[in-house]
């Protein structure tokens, strides 16, 4: 899937974490890996990456951040011009957009956001199994 993404060309990308997912560090590890690997091949500057979580706030790793977690995982986001949305409340994924309801802290809905997407990679909710939402 992914070859044959970056060889059409790419477009954008949606990653990250759902609600109710257990472990967030492969979803960080995952966009960092996907920005180095199209700048390589020439065409990061064709695919917008966005990164969506149930977080509070990026670095939390459903931990409350581990150290300085929070300015070091912004920080490098903003280097490499991945956009994130933070107490998402993931409610579609299709095979070209991520639906993505924000939160306040009550779980009341303050914004929407539809999400364009060519290639998508979320971290399920745990259940005691694993699936992996990917086009």
């Amino acid at each position: 899937m992914w070859e044959a993404f970056c060889k059409n060309g790419g477009g954008p990308i949606a990653v990250g974490a759902v609600q109710g997912a257990s472990c967030f560090g492969p979803a960080y590890e995952f966009a960092c890996i996907m920005d180095t690997d199209l700048k390589k091949r020439g065409i990061r500057d064709k695919c917008p990456i966005t990164f969506i979580t149930a977080e509070p706030y990026i670095g939390h790793l459903g931990l409350g951040g581990v150290g300085d977690s929070k300015g070091l995982l912004e920080s490098e986001f903003r280097q490499r011009h991945i956009k994130w949305i933070t107490n998402a409340k993931v409610t579609l994924v299709t095979a070209d957009t991520v639906n993505v309801d924000e939160v306040n802290d009550e779980g009341k809905t303050i914004k929407t956001h539809e999400v364009a997407t060519m290639h998508t990679m979320m971290l399920p909710a745990f259940k005691g199994g694993l699936t992996l939402f990917q086009n």
